[in-house]
């Protein structure tokens, strides 16, 4: 039951992670915070630095609220695969089996998509690697 429950909320929160991450690209605060993976290698940014930031190149809290959400998507990932293989481990079930396998894959992803988003945003925005970033949520 575990297995279910934690599926439901990992997919709730991939939802929110895909549309925030467009909220980010709309309100031009993909480099509000220039470092990754934390924000002026902090949290957050004090409430000046907040405000100038917000006119200069968009709001870093949307910025580092995306971050936060893709690393909750990533534990709830982890929790997803260790809830699948122990269900595997358990009963033998090739339904199992697969959770598993999908939720290797599905960790997979989302590593190689942090990878990525931590590029664009140090590398400040080049074309190629920012559609990659944009193509891998898709996927």
């Amino acid at each position: 039951m575990a297995l279910k429950h934690i599926s439901l909320v990992t997919i709730l929160v991939t939802f929110c992670l895909l549309s925030l991450g467009g909220v980010v690209h709309n309100t031009e605060s993909s480099l509000a915070c220039p470092d990754w993976p934390f924000c002026y290698a902090g949290f957050a940014q004090d409430a000046d630095t907040l405000a100038a930031e917000a006119q200069a190149k968009g709001s870093s809290f949307y910025k580092i609220s995306h971050r936060f959400l893709a690393s909750l998507a990533g534990i709830l990932n982890i929790l997803l695969l260790f809830f699948s293989y122990q269900n595997w481990q358990k009963t033998r079930s090739p339904q199992f089996l697969r959770a598993f396998r999908l939720s290797v894959l599905a960790l997979f992803f989302i590593l190689v998509q942090g990878a990525i988003g931590g590029i664009t945003v140090l590398y400040e925005l080049p074309t190629m690697v920012s559609t990659t970033h944009f193509a891998f949520s898709i996927i």
